[in-house]
């Protein structure tokens, strides 16, 4: 093997272990104080269908991920710049435009 070649591997290597895992079909999944549950499914493309329970009663909702870095996914609803939502190894963050800032709603942590 080329030391090209055992460069690029290595490069290889190390791009796949620094960005949260986002293979397709992987979940994040979080639980907030109240019992109400947060889970977000990657379908692949960008996109990630975000499922809230609260009170026996579900809502799915599709967003499409615009920044993906070493520490977290974000995604948002297309076309709503308010609808922020942060994937962290351990935490869930919605933007919040009244704070003018990103809030911690729950705990949380990938699966599958």
């Amino acid at each position: 093997m080329s030391q090209l070649n055992r460069v690029a591997i290595v490069l290889i290597v190390i791009a796949m272990t620094a960005a949260p895992a986002l293979a397709a079909g992987k979940t994040w999944y979080g639980r907030d104080s109240d019992g109400d549950r947060y889970r977000f499914d990657y379908s692949g493309g960008g996109s990630w269908d975000g499922t809230f329970t609260s009170g026996g009663k579900s809502d799915t909702v599709t967003y499409k991920e615009v920044t993906r870095t070493r520490s977290y996914v974000e995604i948002r609803i297309e076309g709503n710049a308010d609808s922020g939502v942060r994937l962290y190894d351990d935490k869930l963050q919605f933007w919040s435009k009244r704070a003018g800032r990103w809030v911690e709603v729950c705990k949380g942590r990938w699966t599958d």
